[in-house]
């Protein structure tokens, strides 16, 4: 996502967020339903492992 740094201030310099998108394709074996459940199931256990962690938010993580 581009940001014009150089028109934020030193506090939203200082707490700028890192944003990153990745694409995920399912394999050509699964349903849209298990692909949907795996997203979520992988959602939920990247979650477990930063429980409590404001460095981590998903938006969405949804194939639709």
């Amino acid at each position: 996502m581009p940001i014009k740094k150089d028109i934020l201030g030193h506090i939203a310099l200082d707490c700028i967020p890192n944003i990153y998108q990745i694409f995920i394709e399912s394999n050509n074996n699964m349903s849209d339903e298990e692909f949907e459940s795996a997203l979520l199931q992988s959602r939920k256990f990247i979650e477990e492992i930063y429980l409590n962690d404001e460095k981590l938010y998903f938006c969405s993580f949804s194939a639709k």
